[in-house]
């Protein structure tokens, strides 16, 4: 079964802050290239570089943009298939590998300097799913990319596929 990225404004964001960053660097091209009096190498490692970064920044645009059409997760017969991301590779688990699921709440407390008042606390909350292999590797699912729907029926194909080898908490 397939489990799709939750569609939320967090991925357009991130499209709009990659085609930001390639207006950044256009711009800091377009400035360094009439400031400057060089010879043509340094022109051209300014002019290979921004083009560079520009495919990347729109590849990523791109990406963040169609993230809710693409598949987080796929579980087959096989195993677990998860998306990382852009220019990375999908993690596959084999479901022989799997010896636990669990799901998990961290905290993350972060310390910043106030004003004068001291140090204040961010709060952060991070759940996720994590997958545990008998490798002792984990691979974690962050449970803000799927919907609490998916998240329940992705627990219930696990027990079903593994439930009798794996503990599914």
């Amino acid at each position: 079964m397939n489990y799709k990225y939750k569609d939320t404004s967090k991925w357009r964001k991130k499209g709009f802050k990659s085609l930001g960053n390639v207006a950044v660097v256009i711009g800091s091209n377009i400035l360094t290239m009439t400031s400057m009096d060089t010879g043509p190498l340094l022109i051209g490692f300014v002019q290979t570089v921004t083009v560079v970064f520009t495919i990347i920044g729109v590849t990523r645009a791109v990406h963040y943009f169609t993230r809710p059409e693409k598949d987080y997760v796929v579980v087959d017969d096989q195993g677990v298939l998860i998306d990382r991301g852009p220019f990375q590779s999908k993690k596959e688990i084999p479901l022989q590998q799997i010896r636990k699921l669990v799901e998990r709440e961290e905290v993350l407390v972060v310390d910043q300097k106030a004003k004068a008042d001291g140090l204040i606390n961010d709060v952060e909350r991070e759940k996720s799913l994590a997958f545990e292999q008998h490798n002792s590797k984990e691979t974690l699912i962050d449970l803000d990319n799927i919907t609490s729907q998916d998240v329940q029926r992705l627990k219930q194909e696990m027990k079903e596929r593994v439930g009798t080898t794996a503990e599914v908490l």
